[in-house]
């Protein structure tokens, strides 16, 4: 099943977004209406978890790419988590990889935003 889902994760200025199945048209759509809606308010750092995602068409990797300048534009960061094979291959062909912080530890990023956001650390 295609899905974006978007949650806070109790961590100011932090949202996860669920990514699954192949991210092409009303899915992809659907990301790029989550990226906007965090460019007004205050996320810092946005988590897209890939662990169930396939392809990205190129509206989804917009999308990708939107989050990235809205996070580095407040001094955070655009996480990616587990991405698929395919998707960093993609990411890596286009040039745009190293734009991404990516990380196979959902707890850890967890640990890591939490201790950022209370001790007010801006820096990754």
């Amino acid at each position: 099943m295609d899905r974006v889902l978007c949650r806070p994760l109790g961590i100011p200025s932090a949202s996860l977004v669920e990514l699954a199945g192949a991210l092409h048209g009303p899915a992809s759509q659907e990301l790029s209406r989550v990226v906007r809606q965090a460019a007004h308010g205050s996320v810092r750092w946005i988590i897209f978890d890939l662990r169930a995602a396939g392809t990205l068409d190129s509206q989804a990797i917009g999308a990708l790419l939107l989050a990235c300048r809205l996070c580095e534009g407040r001094s955070g960061r655009a996480i990616l988590l587990s991405p698929p094979p395919a998707v960093t291959l993609l990411l890596e062909a286009l040039g745009i990889a190293s734009r991404f912080l990516v990380s196979d530890d959902y707890n850890g990023i967890l640990q890591d935003l939490s201790h950022r956001s209370a001790s007010g650390e801006v820096e990754w």
